[in-house]
Formats: C-alpha cells, sequence, structure tokens
C-alpha cells in the first residue's frame, strides 16, 4: 500500500450499532486515497470484531486495540495517530458521519493558503435520522486562516467554534503531546479538550470550513452521564488555568476568559451534585476539586470580570456557598 494522504482515525467503544454508518461514509468518500485506523477500547460488544471484518474487506482499514479500557478517546486517539502514514488526520468518531465530498473539500481548504495547520468543519447535531441545529459557531470565522494562537480565545468560557473532525498535520500532534503526561490524563476525563486548546495555541494558521460534520448525539457520552466522570471538567480547567497562564499575558482576553470559566464551572459543579447519584466517596472527590477551583482562582481578576453576587458567595466555605446557591436559584 502507497502511503495515503490523510489518515482517519477512530476511537471505538461500544459502538457496533454505529460503527458501520462511520465506516460507510468514509468509504463513500470521493477522495478515495486515505487509510482510516480504527481502535478499539477494549468494548465489551461486537465492535472490534465488526471493525475487524471491514479490514478484511478493505486493506486502506486497519483495526488495533488498546492494552486496557481508557474510558475516553485521548488514548486511543493517540495511539492511532503514532500508527498513521499520512502525514494528515483526519478525526472521526466512531457513532458521527461526514457527506461524500468531506474530505475532498477540507483538502482543498487546507491548500488555499500557506501555514495551515488545522481546518475545522461546521458540527451539526445529529440523532442517526434528523438533522438538528448547528453547534454555536462565529461566522465570521469562516474561510479566513487565523493564527492559532487567536483562536484559543473562542474555545473559552463557552465554545464559540468547534473542534471536532477536521483535517490537522500530524507533526502538530506529535509536538503537542508531550504537553499531556500521564499524570494529568489521570486527573480528567475531558482531557482530550486540553489537547484541543494546545493544538490551536501550536497551529501556524487555523480556517473553518462550511464543510458539514454530523455529530450524534449520543445519550451514553461523558457530557450526558451524571457520574463522577462528569466533573472531569473541574480537572481540565486546572490544566488550562496553567496552560492558559504561561502563555497569556495578565490583562488578555485569555486570561479573563478561562478565570471565568473556571469560576461558572465551579457554580455548574455545584449544581449537577444535586441531579447526581454519587457516593459519599465520590462527593468527598468532588468537594476536593472544588476547593482547589476556589484555591486556584485570581480573584483579581474576576472581581472586575465576574457577577459581584455569584463572586461573594464565590468566596464563601463550599457547603455554605451551596446552600445560598440553592436558594438563589429558587428565587
Amino acid at each position: 500500500m502507497t502511503t495515503p494522504i490523510v489518515s482517519f482515525v477512530m476511537p471505538a467503544y461500544n459502538v457496533a450499532q454505529y460503527l458501520p454508518t462511520a465506516v460507510e461514509a468514509i468509504k463513500a468518500q470521493t477522495m478515495t486515497d486515505w487509510e482510516l485506523i480504527i481502535v478499539d477500547d477494549c468494548s465489551s460488544d461486537e465492535t472490534y470484531a465488526l471493525a475487524k471484518s471491514y479490514a478484511e474487506e478493505d486493506s486502506r482499514i486497519r483495526v488495533l486495540k488498546t492494552d486496557y479500557q481508557s474510558g475516553g478517546v485521548y488514548i486511543p486517539r493517540k495511539i492511532a495517530i503514532d500508527n498513521a502514514k499520512s502525514e494528515i488526520i483526519a478525526p472521526l468518531d466512531a457513532d458521527d458521519k461526514v457527506e461524500p465530498d468531506y474530505l475532498q473539500t477540507l483538502w482543498e481548504e487546507m491548500g488555499k493558503a500557506e501555514g495551515i495547520d488545522i481546518v475545522y468543519p461546521i458540527m451539526y447535531r445529529w440523532n442517526g435520522i434528523t438533522l438538528g441545529d448547528v453547534h454555536p459557531h462565529d461566522k465570521s470565522l469562516y474561510g479566513i486562516p487565523v493564527e492559532g494562537k487567536e483562536m484559543v480565545k473562542y474555545t473559552l468560557d463557552g465554545w464559540r467554534i468547534h473542534c471536532g473532525g477536521g483535517l490537522i498535520r500530524r507533526n502538530l500532534y506529535l509536538s503537542s503531546f508531550p504537553s499531556i503526561d500521564k499524570e494529568k490524563i489521570k486527573l480528567s476525563t475531558y482531557i482530550d479538550e486540553c489537547l484541543t486548546r494546545i493544538l490551536l495555541y501550536n497551529a501556524r494558521k487555523v480556517m473553518i470550513s462550511d464543510t458539514r460534520y454530523y455529530y450524534r448525539e449520543n445519550e451514553d457520552s461523558i457530557t450526558n452521564v451524571k457520574d463522577l466522570r462528569s466533573f472531569g471538567i473541574l480537572g481540565n480547567n486546572q490544566f488550562l488555568l496553567e496552560f492558559i497562564r504561561a502563555n497569556y499575558p495578565e490583562d488578555s482576553n485569555e486570561r479573563i476568559l478561562m478565570e471565568r470559566q473556571n469560576f461558572h464551572s465551579y457554580f455548574d459543579a455545584l449544581r449537577q451534585m444535586r441531579e447526581s447519584s454519587l457516593s459519599k466517596k465520590e462527593k468527598n472527590v468532588v468537594m476536593g476539586q472544588l476547593k482547589i477551583s476556589q484555591r486556584s482562582a485570581d480573584r483579581k481578576t474576576l472581581r472586575h470580570n465576574a457577577s459581584k453576587k455569584y463572586y461573594l458567595l464565590y468566596r464563601l466555605p463550599i457547603r455554605l456557598c451551596d446552600i445560598l446557591l440553592r436558594i438563589l436559584d429558587r428565587l
């Protein structure tokens, strides 16, 4: 097999019912010079066997398996990228799909200007049958190469761009992976979101294309579960606070937005705990993360850039803050 132009990388865990749609979408691409690497994260259903059957039918498809269940997409995706033959990576989740001209369009967009390291599509919500609305996106960014460092602010304190799918240069991944060590992976189930910010920061230029990526709203995804994993955003914020403080000036928009993100996540987590069936031990873990959130905050920045009444609550002991927040939420 000659070196493919693009390597699709696909983490997969218990997605046997969705995998055919994702794989067939790749096989239907008008641009055919690709490879697909599926990395099974120790699935308990037929995902691995199904992926192997596709590999037996098409030499462009390879299947790998993690040594243990990682519980997220970061490690399987990294394994796929480490084993990719192409210098251009196309991430695609195993329960999503793209249109036949997706790859061709993104490839042409990447070649429009020198130094474009990332091209992202527009993500549309999709339930497997009907198309939903587009994820929030700043339309002023469409089709314009933007310096990667400038794009980071659009991901802080709310996503104003969505960084799923697309084309990303492999060397950008390889140079960004070392910023995330094993200890940080343990701290956050949202570590893939940290990697996204690092990729953007390290990219020379980033472009947003109006090409469609269909994102399946999966009830079992980490963003919808109500267990301890869903509080991983708190650990994610600590990583990002360090990263943003190390790379942006004190009075920058990025610093302000990141402090606000940590601040807002604190209150979101308190509200979320009311709906979660956490054990006493798990609640203590979250309480510890909330304390870290308080201690790590830049109160000077928040004092001038956050709601005054919530800022006053933020300074209180966590249990007292929670009691007053419940009262405030009922008003």
